[in-house]
């Protein structure tokens, strides 16, 4: 059901002022597009759009253009993907695989939209998918292997952090880092959290938004069961979600007291300390000296008004001086990843999404069909 009316006149003569100030739309440059996109995104559009040109010269017979003027028919996509499979050579096979060609497909529909405006409906998607599947898969145009995918699971991230610990002779910057990563590690495998989700995202570049003080509550609580630190995690960068507080789920994590190497509270509340956050407490003495409310079972610490803004995984300059404010970048973050992989003697390359794929394939295993 549609929103009744406001009953008072809304005054609509600024609205009506703005029409005139309606300019058309600049065409897109180059730069406009390579802002618009992380590095990785923007090297697929650049390689499609040169697969595009000379698609275009050598089937179409048309002049190449660095640009396109018009939203291509289903019908020449069509064509471009079956050129596409009879002259590119696939890496696991002779043939490129359908994972390939949907990548390039999804590339594709991407510049279109950025330079027409145009987006395919979901009965052209349809009829794409089918012709991949039906036309180009069934008659053995496209190969359909995959590379087996590396996962984390949860002895890989102890043999991790025991080697972070005890034998990585590698220097950081400042010990922070060590402990930042850490941490990160401990979160992405507890919560299969996406590095987007508590770092800043490739995709948000100069956003300076990630997990902030603000986002956790650090819990002293005591019941039959248990008695011990939790922290409440809110998650507000969930991709496709973000800043939506409907989809900010709330994530309770506990004190790991016979594993400390593994506890987040534990990472947490070294992080918290250092940067001197909590209102009234300075020491983890301070921390253990605040008693529960009489009748209650919890107790939750206070933050410094000035902390709740501040991101708690931080960039660190090469002079080793932590930044107040700025937050770690996905970029920092993998290269420190991809590095520990390597030193820990690992052979596949490590990185966050190994973590959220043993996350996962645990939940499969352990949950009933339907619930995950």
């Amino acid at each position: 059901m549609a929103p009744p009316k406001k009953k008072s006149n809304v005054d609509l003569s600024h609205l009506r002022s703005l029409v005139h100030q309606e300019k058309a739309p600049a065409p897109l440059t180059a730069d406009d597009i390579k802002n618009m996109m992380i590095p990785s995104s923007f090297k697929a559009h650049e390689y499609t759009m040169s697969l595009w040109a000379d698609f275009t010269e050598s089937v179409l017979q048309e002049p190449k253009s660095a640009t396109i003027e018009s939203a291509p028919t289903v019908f020449r996509i069509q064509l471009f993907l079956r050129w596409l499979a009879a002259t590119r050579t696939g890496q696991l096979e002779e043939n490129i695989t359908d994972t390939t060609i949907r990548n390039r497909l999804s590339s594709l529909k991407r510049a279109i939209k950025l330079y027409t405006g145009y987006q395919y409906s979901a009965l052209q998607n349809k009829e794409l998918e089918t012709f991949i599947q039906k036309d180009l898969v069934q008659k053995d145009e496209l190969a359909t292997g995959a590379y087996t995918k590396a996962i984390a699971p949860l002895p890989v991230a102890e043999d991790l952090i025991q080697f972070m610990w005890m034998c990585d002779e590698y220097q950081h910057p400042h010990p922070r880092a060590r402990l930042q990563l850490a941490f990160s590690v401990v979160l992405m495998t507890l919560l299969g959290s996406r590095p987007g989700e508590f770092i800043e995202s490739g995709a948000w570049k100069h956003s300076n938004e990630g997990l902030l003080y603000g986002d956790i509550d650090l819990v002293r609580y005591q019941n039959g069961t248990y008695t011990g630190y939790l922290l409440h995690l809110r998650l507000r960068n969930r991709k496709g979600h973000r800043n939506n507080k409907k989809h900010s789920p709330i994530m309770l994590l506990y004190e790991e007291a016979e594993m400390r190497s593994m506890c987040p509270v534990t990472y947490f509340l070294a992080l918290a300390l250092a940067d001197g956050v909590f209102d009234g407490c300075e020491s983890f003495e301070d921390i253990e000296a605040k008693e529960l409310p009489p009748g209650s079972s919890l107790y939750k610490y206070r933050y410094k008004s000035e902390a709740k803004q501040r991101p708690i995984l931080r960039s660190i300059n090469p002079n080793g001086i932590v930044s107040d404010n700025e937050i770690l970048t996905y970029n920092c973050f993998n290269n420190m990843l991809k590095g520990i992989g390597q030193r820990a003697g690992y052979e596949d390359r490590l990185s966050a999404y190994c973590f959220r794929r043993a996350y996962a394939k645990a939940r499969q295993l352990h949950l009933p069909r339907g619930d995950y």
